[in-house]
């Protein structure tokens, strides 16, 4: 319990330390950016622009970094990426809209792009390694009716995910389907979920605990014949391990 404390700890202080670098960066680029159109900021020289370029990497990379290991779902990181995506635009363009050196430009605008690249490629293979996990592999001529896979991540989280089909009998419009969490979760966890194939299904989280989730599926109409729904889900918490947090 004292460990699980510490690193909770541990990620309020980097939620606060990613939010403060994100209020600078945002803040200083408009203030940057203002004083450019009205002609009261001198132009950099290369070596200025340079070293501006590398610096607002370094805390790009920072600051996704602090949100990155900070608990949460994919989902969750997306509007940090964003903004720190954006702040970088702002700076960009207030340094080298007036530049009287189109190398200096040229670099500046290789190095944070190269920083965003990486940023936003690391950012889609997360959600995707999220998302494509649970699909089911299934053999031919079998039906996979449940898949999960359980993983402990770097920040000491214990996460499952993977597929459940939930089946809709002929004439019906609503189903339900159970997960269980074995062995349980330290604490009721986080969960999100979403059907595949059939969009116009609606989910409900009826009931969520440690030990389990129940889904429940609605159709838009009665189904003319059995209907089998994959629903992919994630479930997320904190994890009571005394190993701690994984070495990356």
């Amino acid at each position: 319990m004292r460990r699980g404390g510490e690193r909770r700890a541990t990620l309020r202080l980097l939620h606060a330390v990613g939010a403060l670098l994100m209020a600078w960066l945002l803040t200083a680029g408009v203030l940057v950016a203002a004083r450019t159109w009205v002609h009261s900021v001198r132009t950099l020289t290369f070596g200025q622009t340079v070293l501006a370029a590398l610096l607002l990497a370094l805390v790009a990379w920072m600051m996704r970094a602090a949100w990155t290991v900070a608990d949460g779902s994919p989902s969750d990181k997306l509007p940090p990426l964003l903004l720190t995506s954006l702040g970088l635009a702002i700076w960009g363009a207030s340094l080298t809209w007036r530049s009287g050196s189109p190398a200096a430009a040229l670099f500046f605008w290789l190095v944070v792009g190269a920083e965003e690249g990486w940023a936003w490629w690391k950012a889609v293979a997360r959600r995707r390694g999220v998302r494509v996990a649970g699909r089911p592999a299934s053999a031919p001529g079998n039906r996979v009716l449940q898949q999960l896979t359980r993983a402990l991540t770097a920040d000491g989280a214990e996460t499952i995910h993977g597929t459940i089909t939930i089946t809709v009998e002929r004439g019906s419009r609503s189903a339900a389907g159970h997960v269980s969490f074995c062995p349980p979760f330290a604490e009721r966890p986080r969960f999100e979920m979403q059907p595949v194939g059939e969009k116009n299904a609606v989910l409900k989280l009826s009931q969520l605990f440690p030990h389990g989730a129940r889904i429940e599926l609605k159709l838009p109409q009665p189904a003319q014949q059995a209907t089998m729904v994959p629903v992919q889900f994630v479930a997320r918490a904190r994890s009571d391990r005394e190993n701690g947090p994984l070495a990356l």
